[in-house]
């Protein structure tokens, strides 16, 4: 009985050995596998980011013309920190000109949303709502200005 229970335990701490072993392999794995998806997690931010700042002269056009104003400058703002981001990020180097070139699209919009938002206040003919649309676009637009 006592070598049974003796071969039991020698087969048990075996099975731990090998069981361990292949634990840490699949940590390893695990590991790699983390980092590559930390990688592509950080190359798709990159790429989205990009894309709304590249999208955003439409958007803001297309708001606008509409009338949407506040759209329009909350649009601007999340570009701004969509740019931020980009300028702040040390893989984005080889693209920061193209990026720069549209923030600059972007931020020719601006001034004529801020002055049609201005406008907008003192026409009588908008409904409240409206009017609170485009007083909360010229609070955004001056709280961007002191940024």
């Amino acid at each position: 009985a006592v070598s049974a229970l003796q071969e039991a335990n020698g087969s048990l701490r075996a099975s731990f050995i090998e069981k361990a072993a292949v634990g840490d392999a699949n940590s390893k794995q695990q590991r790699v596998a983390a980092k590559a998806l930390a990688r592509q997690r950080a190359a798709l931010e990159i790429s989205m980011q990009i894309k709304y700042i590249v999208d955003t002269p439409e958007q803001l056009y297309a708001n606008f013309d509409s009338k949407r104003l506040h759209d329009a400058m909350l649009r601007m703002h999340l570009a701004k920190d969509a740019f931020q981001s980009l300028c702040s990020n040390q893989s984005t180097r080889r693209v920061r000109s193209f990026i720069e070139s549209q923030w600059r699209a972007v931020e020719a919009f601006e001034e004529p949303i801020l002055s049609a938002a201005r406008n907008a206040l003192d026409d009588q003919s908008l409904n409240s709502i409206e009017k609170v649309g485009a007083l909360a676009c010229v609070i955004a637009g001056k709280s961007g200005q002191s940024e």
